[in-house]
């Protein structure tokens, strides 16, 4: 990817932290490579992430590293700690074959069962919904969760499941 940074400059349009700033209308060519920039780079965020926090294990405890990181990134702890789960999860050289959502989702497999799965799934083409849902029924038995009653608030009505998980 450092080398589609490189390329930016002479590009009609700037990545800003908010943005793109365009210098003139985009033709098709160009509106084709921006989407595959853009594309690469936000399933390529949460590996980055993960893979960053994975490194200062060795430089500060959790508690240290996870503060540092939610005041850099402005990230939730739980959003922070699935990128670390899930890059934790898969080597460098498995993770080329979906989006990082579904690698995610195959989390709920055994270690063994993953990479078949997401295989699978792309060999289907499917949509991260079909697989989520493929997954479910894969799990183990004994993996799934166990169903709890719904309790209501009976200040604001949100219904949520009793004793939480």
């Amino acid at each position: 990817m450092s080398h589609d940074l490189d390329v930016l400059a002479a590009r009609p349009y700037k990545l800003t932290d908010c943005g793109v700033e365009f210098s003139r209308p985009l033709n098709a060519i160009e509106f084709h490579s921006l989407g595959r920039l853009l594309s690469k780079m936000g399933n390529a965020t949460p590996w980055l992430v993960g893979d960053w926090l994975l490194a200062g294990t060795s430089i500060w405890n959790n508690g240290e590293r996870y503060r540092v990181a939610l005041e850099i990134t402005g990230q939730t702890f739980q959003r922070l700690g699935q990128y670390v789960r899930v890059a934790g999860s898969y080597q460098l050289d498995e993770r080329d074959l979906a989006p990082w959502l579904y690698y995610r989702a195959a989390l709920l497999l055994p270690q063994a069962d993953r990479l078949a799965a997401l295989q699978h799934a792309v060999r289907k083409g499917w949509e991260l919904s079909t697989f989520a849902d493929h997954i479910r029924r894969q799990r183990p038995a004994s993996t799934r969760a166990i169903a709890r009653p719904l309790v209501t608030c009976p200040e604001c009505g949100w219904r949520f499941p009793w004793p939480r998980a």
